[in-house]
């Protein structure tokens, strides 16, 4: 994951995290998609 996107993610409060990115930061710390989306919606 690039620097500058990171940067984004932290910054911008309106940042539109593509699903990639978002994917990329599940398998980072393993865990799916949906786990993630669960734990969001808790």
């Amino acid at each position: 994951m690039e620097e500058s996107t990171i940067r984004k993610i932290k910054s911008e409060k309106t940042y539109r995290i593509p699903i990639e990115t978002l994917f990329k930061i599940c398998e980072a710390r393993k865990i799916s998609l949906s786990d993630f989306f669960k734990l969001i919606n808790e």
